[in-house]
């Protein structure tokens, strides 16, 4: 009887403790660093928020920088393989 007893309040004490797991897992593991950046206009993500698995390209690395430099006033940045606007 002691055995079950103790096998049912195991099972009650991990089922309570996976709960809490699973609640704190609703936000994805970056929300932190997003509400970061956004809030202080490092990155504003893409037309479509913060897609976290889409590639990254050269004009959002460059935009990062700039934007963690205070947006300074400069001579315009050409590429070779990029138009001009």
């Amino acid at each position: 009887m002691k055995r079950i007893l103790s096998l049912v309040l195991t099972a009650a004490m991990t089922l309570s403790l996976a709960s809490v797991a699973l609640a704190a897992e609703s936000q994805p593991w970056y929300a932190e660093a997003v509400s970061y950046v956004t809030e202080h206009e490092i990155m504003k993500g893409t037309g479509n928020g913060f897609e976290p698995d889409a590639d990254v390209t050269r004009a959002s690395i460059f935009e990062l920088f700039w934007n963690m430099e205070g947006q300074p006033e400069g001579d315009p940045c050409t590429f070779p393989d990029v138009k001009s606007t």
